[in-house]
């Protein structure tokens, strides 16, 4: 029996040791399945910039009682494949899913039927239901539809207002530090004359003020936002592919992908959501009246003593900050054509919402 829990709970090094013995060990831990066994798995399997992912199809013995989901999906997180990537990051949907458990049926994310963690080899898995077939991604296209728009943050507004001040808060990693914002505003700071540097002659000159005025001045407003009253757990790399809507047009969404969940305030999700993946003109004509729905949802779910100036503050704050999202990329050394489209939108956003007022 011992060396069985072990073998469950040991993070899978590859997809091929994801057997159909070991989705039996794994389903009946989880009790999904009572009685009987997987007879065999097909893998459908593709790589990530750090995991390797694989849409599962099981087949079930004739005796075999139980939930039986018949499709599943596997998500193998290896930190070899992004060196600079933090272990945090790395290891943070294992992470998630196993700090979230006791509460995972409350919540707007997909079932976890395992999660396990190697702190050492940095290595992780998640084994989760497969949603292929039921969602799909909110907004994919440059064109988004405000309906769309308004579903994909219902399900983030719902995922905020449960863990809004939040007595477990502590369980997803500790509270922001007073001193955190200071902490950050110097990192951005020290980082971004080497970005500036990388980038070169490909941004103008009036871009590279902006990016030095931003930076040097925006500690004030980036303080202002952090406020104990207002933390909850965030996604942290919300974007729209990251929230999954019902095919059917009905029911809730799926938030998937929780590398980088961690507790600080709500309007970092919304920022990226909406700041930095459309076009200008797009994002320009969706964002306040999305913006609203959201603030409303939290209204509706609970959330008091935040009022629609504080989210609105906040997400302008935001959007200073998503100027230095394509700078954190690229210490990561990500590909660049992931990060420098990210650039000019950032600063059409933070032209439009007027941020340089917000500067000290």
């Amino acid at each position: 029996m011992t060396g069985r829990q072990d073998d469950v709970a040991r993070p899978l090094a590859n997809v091929e040791q994801c057997t159909a013995p070991w989705l039996t060990r794994v389903l009946h831990r989880a009790g999904a399945l009572r009685r009987g066994d997987v007879q065999a798995v097909e893998h459908h399997t593709t790589c990530s910039t750090t995991a390797t992912v694989s849409h599962l199809v099981l087949r079930y013995a004739p005796d075999a009682e139980g939930h039986r989901p018949d499709r599943l999906f596997l998500k193998i997180s290896d930190g070899r494949r992004l060196p600079n990537l933090p272990d945090d990051f790395v290891l943070g949907d294992a992470r998630f899913y196993a700090r979230a458990a006791h509460v995972a049926d409350s919540l707007p994310v997909p079932a976890c039927y395992d999660a396990a963690v190697d702190e050492t080899g940095v290595r992780c898995h998640v084994l989760l239901e497969d949603l292929a077939g039921t969602h799909a991604s909110a907004c994919a296209s440059d064109h988004p539809d405000r309906s769309r728009c308004h579903q994909m943050v219902q399900p983030l507004a719902d995922f905020h207002a449960y863990w809004w001040g939040h007595t477990d808060l502590k369980r997803f990693g500790g509270l922001p530090e007073e001193e955190e914002p200071g902490r950050y505003v110097r990192s951005v700071q020290q980082t971004l004359p080497g970005f500036l540097d990388a980038i070169g002659d490909s941004m103008s000159a009036d871009a590279r003020r902006d990016y030095e005025h931003f930076a040097r001045d925006f500690g004030p407003a980036y303080a202002s936002v952090f406020r104990p009253g207002h933390l909850t757990v965030i996604h942290g790399d919300a974007h729209p592919l990251n929230v999954l809507l019902p095919r059917s047009g009905t029911g809730c969404g799926r938030i998937i992908d929780w590398q980088f969940h961690h507790v600080t305030i709500c309007t970092q999700d919304i920022r990226h959501t909406l700041g930095l993946h459309w076009p200008a003109e797009a994002r320009r004509a969706i964002e306040r009246d999305v913006l609203s729905h959201y603030h409303q949802r939290l209204v509706d779910r609970g959330v008091t003593g935040y009022t629609w100036d504080d989210c609105w503050h906040g997400y302008r704050v935001g959007a200073i900050d998503n100027l230095f999202m394509p700078m954190w990329q690229w210490t990561l050394e990500m590909p660049r054509d992931m990060w420098v489209p990210t650039i000019d939108r950032a600063l059409a956003a933070v032209r439009h919402l007027h941020c340089h007022d917000l500067l000290s």
